[in-house]
């Protein structure tokens, strides 16, 4: 499923969450997926897009240190 923008706003509203707490949720699930699926010691570069990605990407980083 692909959501744009609007409909990702959406979701985050009727999740009842602030964004604070979904960037922190969304980085972290994310950085303990890439914990599973990579060799320990790795190196990762994390890229993130326009919008409010660099949030999440500051997140999964800071995890994986």
């Amino acid at each position: 499923m692909i959501i744009d923008s609007k409909g990702m706003k959406q979701i985050e509203e009727a999740s009842g969450l602030d964004v604070y707490d979904l960037m922190l949720r969304a980085g972290t699930a994310c950085a303990r997926q890439i914990e599973k699926d990579t060799e320990e010691d790795s190196a990762v570069l994390i890229i993130a897009g326009n919008g409010n990605n660099g949030g999440d990407g500051y997140v999964i980083a800071s995890e994986l240190n």
